[in-house]
């Protein structure tokens, strides 16, 4: 038996950390591995996963499921960066540190790096990352952000981790395949609130007056649902929300129901690009230029600098473009499956087998 310990930002109901988990435990169990999880809700994990949860705030259970595995493994999203709290990054370097200090192998796989801006952390995240065995990048600029820090261990540079996705069943109830004009749409607080509520009521009055329906998909509960809920447009009759936590194959349900997404959250545009639907993606982090990027897709721009008359213009292009805009996404799709497909293969033979 051969136990692997993975930490994450797990148990928070952000729907595109809990796709992370999934495909990573779904890509790389077999028998004879049993998987110990970070998370915050020990019960949500293990319901939704079926392995071992480990409680982030139990430091003792932290260590004894670290002595205990064979292998550590950071899995997905943006651990390694301070722009959320200095707190955050050491908590995971502190992971790693402790992890080294039992002479376990340490992985990262699928994931985001930086920014780390202060001098110190910089300093620290440097030392702490040359002492990982092997990274998986999921962008180009988290490639640029390692190289700039001058880590000298191997990495490599595929995909996120939702495109380890083997198969999608849309046969929900929350893809019920209709005629209608649907746009969804994403959103997640930042800072200039106002501004965004804003300029987002204007878009999507003007998408009704384009005799297009409106799906909100919050992707965190409760956190993206009570912002969207300020919007104050719920009661019209071409508007509707996801009101409840959703898995996977239901949000792609959703989305794959839609003629187009604009979105802000990363996992919001990865699900579209996954269920070939076209995309506008608003950024609020240097993630989302990079996704958009490497998926051909329309960058609306950073979200301080949100606008309803460049969105219209979005909007006109896509329509106008959209068979473009989707062949783009069903080739990049099909090789960021590829590339993710061939470096699961790598690591189950250099670390696992």
């Amino acid at each position: 038996m051969k136990n692997i310990f993975v930490f994450g930002y797990y148990g928070f109901d952000n729907a595109g950390d809990e796709i992370i988990i999934k495909e990573i435990v779904d890509s790389f169990k077999k028998p004879g591995i049993e998987f110990f999880v970070l998370t915050y809700n020990y019960k949500r994990t293990r319901e939704r996963l079926g392995e071992n949860p480990v409680s982030r705030s139990k430091y003792i259970d932290i260590i004894k499921s670290i002595r205990k595995s064979d292998l550590v493994i950071g899995g997905g999203g943006s651990l390694i960066q301070d722009v959320t709290s200095s707190k955050s990054l050491y908590y995971y370097l502190g992971l790693i540190a402790l992890s080294k200090i039992f002479g376990k192998k340490v992985l990262f796989l699928f994931s985001g790096f930086g920014p780390v801006s202060g001098s110190f952390n910089r300093i620290l995240t440097k030392f702490i990352l040359n002492h990982v065995d092997y990274i998986v990048l999921r962008d180009k600029m988290s490639e640029k952000f390692l190289r700039d820090l001058n880590i000298k261990i191997p990495f490599k540079t595929a995909a996120d981790a939702a495109f380890l996705a083997k198969d999608i069943n849309l046969e929900c109830e929350n893809f019920k395949k209709t005629n209608e004009k649907t746009v969804g749409i994403s959103l997640r607080k930042w800072y200039d609130d106002e501004l965004v509520l804003k300029e987002i009521k204007k878009i999507v009055y003007y998408l009704i007056k384009k005799d297009y329906k409106v799906k909100l998909i919050p992707m965190k509960f409760p956190d993206d649902y009570e912002f969207i809920k300020k919007l104050d447009i719920l009661d019209m009759e071409e508007v509707s929300i996801v009101d409840t936590y959703l898995d996977f194959d239901s949000l792609c349900g959703v989305i794959k129901n839609c003629r187009f997404l604009i979105g802000m959250r990363l996992h919001s545009l990865i699900l579209s690009a996954l269920v070939e639907k076209p995309m506008i993606g608003i950024s609020y982090d240097p993630k989302i230029d990079g996704f958009l990027t490497s998926v051909k897709q329309i960058n609306h721009g950073p979200v301080e600098s949100i606008d309803f008359e460049k969105m219209k213009r979005d909007i006109e292009l896509l329509e106008e473009n959209y068979q473009d805009y989707k062949g783009n996404l069903i080739q990049s799709t099909k090789e960021m499956k590829k590339m993710n497909s061939e470096l699961v293969d790598e690591i189950i033979n250099r670390f696992i087998n």
